[in-house]
């Protein structure tokens, strides 16, 4: 006879889960411990609950598998709540298992329990469902209708809380049939008429564009991707979620439009396209310009796995629910079978783009004792496996690191609709525990690092593949910036004291270097890149230089001084 517990993990071992991420608590003991008595099951300890649910986040993303989290009751569930955020807002499926108090302390109306909160009302917002266990013979069915839940439709977290006397008690009832850990659940196809339409749309347009989102990882739709553009001569354009739904060396690849570090061709693009057809993508204010990326004569084609995008952001007059990889091969296939054949007059933006990006690299000043950023991305390029996991975080580096460019699907690890920031060198952990074989990069700020630190000895006990490049400005730069210009110079808040993150590093078994030139920062990164294990590279970054998106890319640049739009 096994417990609850034992059933919880059978139940995703058969799924094919092979991976949970957590810290544990006394709440947990339970599980955590029948995770280790199972051989086909490992538990990867991570120093705080947010950097967890980055972690298994970041797997998710590099597999198309579910993450799985274990967090301890209350603190515990509470500290893990920012990085189921993270994955919410991009659509990541995540089992999110959290432990409680004994099941009568939950009861808050009738008694105060000591850690307990309403840790099921407060995940509610961010999750696509919200579980609890009360009775340890439902234990394997409650696992699988989370993981059901969690991987069909539009993915995202589920929240499955355990009562620890519930995950104690003895679990008699046959296991349920097990669902997969693979990501779609189940594939919705287009009706044909849906895909007539589309068709029709594409071979009447003069200016057609695909604009292609993170939608089409879960689908696992690149190559068909690639297929209908090459077949068709239809640009691609990617939101920042999107980036890797076509290699950005692709002869279709028109960049990323997006309202921070994206690319003005792609922008120019999609103002021009008379018909946009628009697959797995959120279109949120960022990757839309706040709605207002394409004329309101455009005839969009909006192509989403669940109905919930219907009618929102910016209004389509095709809404198909559809999986992305089924309706693009299907699409492909009608186009094919109507002898479809275009010469688009696009081609010339495939070059002004390449000069586009060429031109952005300028140098600053040339500060004494500093490294130009541009340094670390033009050596990184040249350097990198084309399949590296790369993940940029947010505030000013980003501006940076956004164009290194995205050669592999599955390989940019990024909070895409949530900005988090401390979210890329966990979630690029977690993405190599998931594929051992290829590496990773995380380039960061001294500002989000800070966030994560205890990662450090994650990636040194765990010999994680991943370099972490922090552009060391001792500030929030993107934030002071903002002060700068808008309150004449008055700073507060966004200056730190100088922080030697590679002695950090070094000091929790991570090889380090810092860095206060472009030479230095060129042989760190290959000597980094040639170390089998984890190593970080502290960049003293020139201040002068600014990327040219930076100003106008900002959001309240648009916002004058009563708070209106311009």
């Amino acid at each position: 006879m096994s417990t609850a517990a034992d059933e919880i993990v059978a139940t995703l071992a058969a799924a094919g889960v092979r991976t949970v991420f957590g810290v544990v608590g006394t709440s947990t003991l339970d599980l955590a411990d029948a995770i280790a008595r199972d051989p086909r099951m490992e538990f990867v300890s991570a120093r705080e609950e947010e950097a967890a649910a980055h972690m298994a986040d970041g797997y998710a993303r590099a597999t198309s598998r579910l993450g799985v989290t274990l967090a301890h009751v209350g603190p515990g569930a509470l500290r893990q709540m920012y990085g189921v955020g993270t994955a919410w807002k991009d659509s990541v499926p995540l089992l999110v298992l959290t432990g409680n108090e004994m099941l009568p302390a939950t009861d808050l109306e009738l008694r105060e329990g000591y850690h307990v909160v309403d840790v099921l009302e407060l995940y509610r917002p961010i999750t696509k469902a919200t579980m609890q266990l009360r009775e340890a013979a439902d234990a394997s069915h409650a696992v699988t209708r989370a993981m059901w839940t969690a991987a069909s439709g539009r993915p995202g977290p589920v929240l499955l809380d355990l009562p620890k006397n519930v995950l104690k008690q003895q679990s008699m009832r046959a296991s349920a049939t097990p669902v997969t850990d693979t990501v779609p659940a189940a594939r919705i196809a287009a009706h044909p008429a849906e895909v007539r339409a589309a068709a029709q749309h594409i071979i009447t347009a003069e200016r057609p564009i695909i604009v292609a989102g993170g939608g089409t990882h879960w689908a696992g739709a690149h190559e068909s991707l690639a297929s209908l553009a090459t077949n068709h001569d239809l640009p691609v354009v990617t939101t920042d979620g999107g980036r890797g739904s076509i290699p950005e060396d692709h002869a279709h690849a028109l960049g990323v439009v997006a309202r921070q570090a994206g690319d003005a061709v792609a922008q120019k693009a999609l103002a021009n396209a008379d018909v946009i057809l628009v697959v797995g993508a959120p279109l949120s204010d960022v990757s839309t310009f706040e709605w207002s990326a394409w004329p309101d004569t455009s005839t969009v084609i909006r192509v989403d796995v669940g109905p919930e995008s219907g009618y929102k952001g910016i209004p389509a007059q095709h809404h198909v629910v559809a999986d992305a990889g089924e309706f693009v091969v299907a699409l492909d296939t009608e186009l094919r079978e109507r002898d479809h054949h275009r010469a688009g007059d696009w081609h010339e933006l495939r070059a002004q783009l390449e000069e586009e990006r060429r031109a952005c690299r300028q140098p600053g000043q040339g500060e004494l004792e500093r490294a130009d950023p541009w340094t670390v991305i033009d050596e990184l390029e040249t350097a990198l496996p084309r399949d590296a996991f790369i993940s940029v975080d947010s505030g000013m580096h980003s501006f940076f690191g956004k164009k290194l460019r995205v050669l592999a699907p599955r390989s940019y690890i990024r909070s895409a609709g949530f900005g988090a920031m401390g979210y890329s060198y966990p979630a690029v952990l977690g993405a190599v525990e998931g594929d051992p074989e290829r590496r990773g990069v995380a380039i960061v700020g001294d500002g989000c690092l800070a966030m994560c630190l205890g990662e450090l000895e994650t990636a040194a006990r765990r010999g994680s593949r991943v370099t972490v490049i922090v552009y060391n400005d001792a500030r929030f730069a993107s934030q002071q910036s903002h002060q700068h210009r808008r309150f004449g110079g008055r700073v507060i808040g966004t200056d730190f004291r100088d922080t030697g993150f590679a002695e950090i590093a070094r000091a929790q078994g991570v090889p380090g270097w810092t860095v206060a030139d472009d030479a230095g920062a060129r042989q760190a990164v290959r000597e980094a890149l040639a170390l089998d294990g984890p190593s970080l590279i502290d960049v003293r970054v020139d201040l002068s230089v600014h990327p040219p998106t930076w100003i106008e890319g900002s959001g309240d640049a648009r916002i004058g001084e009563t708070g209106e739009e311009r």
